[in-house]
C-alpha cells in the first residue's frame, strides 16, 4: 500500500512556494505568510514581488480588527513599505491609535494617507507625538477627518521639532483662524515643510494675515494650497487677499500658488497683479473660478507684461470676455516665461480669439493654450492658422466646445501641413461634420514613449485610456473610418 505523503508551506521546495505567492494578493502575503516561521520569512525575502512591494493601498478596504491586528504585527520590522494608503475606512476599531503605535519603530516609511478617517483631537495628540520623534515620514495626508483648532494646534507643535516632513495634507477640514495661527507660528520655525495644503477650511482674515505674516519668514515652502477658503466673510474677502499679496511681495520661495474657488474677484486680482509685478520665484499661479472681469484681466494681464518668473497660469472659469483677451494677447506678445495658459470657460468670442492670435506672433514661449468652452469660431481659427504655420513652440492647442466649422478646420489643416511642433490638438464638441474629404491630415506622430512622457502627470489608467483613444484615430482618422485621405499621416492626438 502507497504511503501517503503529507506537505505543508513548511517542506514544499521553494520554488512552489513561489508559485503559491504568485496566487496571493501582497496583503495576504503580508498578513498570512510573513512571520508564521523563520524559513517562510526567508523565501519571501526573495520573492520578487514582495521585494518589490512598496506600496500598500487598504483605502477603503473596509479593514476589520483582523486586519489591523496584522498591520499591527507587521508594520514594526517590515522593511519594504514606503507608502501606507488607510483613506476612507472611517477609523474602525480605534485604527489610527493602533497604526500609530505600529509605527513607532518602523524605519523604511515615508508616506502615510490617512484622509477620511474622523480623527478626533487625542488620536492627533498621538499622531503628532509620532511626528515629533519620526525621522523617517515625509509625507502625510489627512485631510477630510474633521480635524479642528486644537488637533491642529497638536500637529503644528510637532512641526517645531519634526525635520523630515515636506508635504502635509490638512485640506477639507473644520480648521479656523486659531489653527491656521498655530501652523503659521510652526511655519516660522520650521525649515523642511515644503508643500501644505490648506483648501476647504474655514479661514478668515485673520488667520491669513497670520499665515501671510509666516511666508515673509519662510524660507522652505514652496506650494501653498488655498482652494475655496472664501476669504472671509462676504463682503470682506479682499482684506484677506490684500494680506496674502503683500507676503507675496516679501517671499522668496513658493513657487506653486492655488487660489482657485475662491471669488477673489476684480478688486483682488488687482491686489495679486501688484504682487506679481514684484515677486521673482511664484511659477505656477491657479486663478480659476473666481469671478474675474475684463478689469481684473487688465491688471493681470498688465503685470504679465513685466513679470519674469511666472510660468503656469490658469485663469479659467472666470468671466474676462473678449476685452480681457485683448489684454492677455498685448500680454503674450511681450511675456518671456510664460508657457502654459488656461483661459477656458471665459466667454472669449471670435474678437477675443483674434487679438490671443495676435499677441502669438512674437511670443516665443508659451507651450500650451487652453480655450476650452468659449465662443472662439472660424475667423479666429483662422488668424491660429496664420501663426502656426511659423510658431515655433506651441504644442497643445484646446480648442474644445467652441463655434468651429470645417471652413476653420480647413485654415487649420493648411497651416499644419508643414507644422513639426504641434502634438495635441483638441478639436472636440464643434461644429465639424462626421465627415470631410479632400483636407490634408494634421499633427505629428508621437511614439507611445513621447505620448507617455507628455502625460505623465495622469494616472496611469488615464494614460492607458487616452492611449486606446489614440491608437483607434491612428486606425481610422479624425473625421471617419471613410475619410478620404489625401496624405499619408493621419490625425492621432485629438
Amino acid at each position: 500500500m502507497t504511503e501517503k505523503v503529507h506537505l505543508s508551506l513548511l517542506t514544499l521546495p521553494v520554488e512552489i512556494v513561489y508559485r503559491i505567492l504568485d496566487n496571493l494578493d501582497e496583503f495576504t502575503i503580508l498578513c498570512s505568510v510573513r512571520d508564521v516561521c523563520h524559513r517562510l520569512n526567508i523565501i519571501t525575502d526573495t520573492y520578487n514581488r514582495y521585494q518589490l512591494f512598496t506600496t500598500l493601498d487598504l483605502s477603503n478596504y473596509q479593514l476589520q480588527d483582523h486586519h489591523i491586528q496584522c498591520l499591527v504585527k507587521t508594520l514594526p520590522n517590515n522593511t519594504t513599505l514606503t507608502t501606507i494608503n488607510i483613506g476612507s475606512n472611517t477609523n474602525q476599531d480605534g485604527l489610527i491609535v493602533k497604526l500609530i503605535n505600529a509605527l513607532k519603530n518602523n524605519k523604511t516609511l515615508t508616506t502615510l494617507d490617512i484622509n477620511c478617517n474622523s480623527i478626533k483631537d487625542q488620536e492627533a495628540q498621538d499622531l503628532a507625538i509620532l511626528l515629533e520623534n519620526n525621522k523617517i515620514l515625509t509625507t502625510l495626508k489627512l485631510g477630510q477627518n474633521g480635524i479642528d483648532d486644537l488637533a491642529v494646534k497638536y500637529i503644528a507643535d510637532a512641526l517645531t521639532k519634526n525635520m523630515t516632513l515636506t508635504t502635509l495634507d490638512l485640506s477639507h477640514n473644520q480648521i479656523q483662524d486659531q489653527g491656521v495661527q498655530c501652523l503659521s507660528d510652526a511655519l516660522i520655525k520650521n525649515n523642511t515643510l515644503t508643500v501644505l495644503d490648506l483648501s476647504y477650511n474655514n479661514i478668515q482674515d485673520d488667520g491669513i494675515e497670520q499665515l501671510t505674516d509666516a511666508l515673509k519668514i519662510n524660507h522652505a515652502l514652496t506650494t501653498l494650497d488655498l482652494i475655496a477658503i472664501q476669504f472671509g466673510e462676504i463682503g470682506a474677502k479682499q482684506l484677506g487677499i490684500l494680506y496674502l499679496a503683500n507676503g507675496l511681495k516679501d517671499n522668496k520661495t513658493l513657487i506653486n500658488l492655488d487660489l482657485s474657488m475662491n471669488q477673489i474677484d476684480d478688486e483682488g486680482a488687482k491686489y495679486l497683479a501688484d504682487a506679481l509685478i514684484i515677486n521673482t520665484t511664484l511659477e505656477i499661479l491657479n486663478l480659476s473660478e473666481n469671478g474675474i472681469e475684463y478689469q481684473g484681466a487688465q491688471y493681470l494681464a498688465n503685470a504679465l507684461e513685466k513679470n519674469i518668473s511666472l510660468k503656469t497660469f490658469d485663469l479659467g472659469r472666470n468671466g474676462i470676455t473678449d476685452i480681457g483677451a485683448e489684454h492677455f494677447g498685448r500680454a503674450l506678445s511681450n511675456n518671456k516665461t510664460l508657457t502654459s495658459l488656461d483661459l477656458s470657460n471665459n466667454e472669449i468670442n471670435d474678437h477675443g480669439g483674434q487679438y490671443l492670435a495676435s499677441g502669438l506672433i512674437n511670443n516665443k514661449t508659451l507651450v500650451s493654450l487652453n480655450l476650452h468652452t468659449n465662443n472662439i469660431g472660424d475667423q479666429s481659427v483662422h488668424e491660429f492658422s496664420v501663426v502656426l504655420t511659423n510658431n515655433k513652440t506651441l504644442t497643445t492647442i484646446n480648442f474644445n466646445n467652441n463655434k468651429i466649422t470645417d471652413n476653420g478646420i480647413e485654415h487649420l489643416a493648411d497651416s499644419l501641413t508643414n507644422n513639426t511642433i504641434l502634438t495635441i490638438l483638441d478639436l472636440g464638441m464643434n461644429q465639424i461634420r462626421d465627415q470631410v474629404t479632400g483636407i490634408p491630415a494634421i499633427s505629428k506622430t508621437l511614439t507611445e514613449e513621447e505620448f507617455r512622457t507628455i502625460t505623465k502627470q495622469l494616472p496611469k489608467t488615464a494614460q492607458d485610456n487616452i492611449f486606446g483613444m489614440h491608437k483607434w484615430i491612428e486606425e481610422y482618422g479624425y473625421y471617419g473610418k471613410d475619410k478620404d485621405w489625401t496624405k499619408i499621416n493621419k490625425i492621432k492626438y485629438i
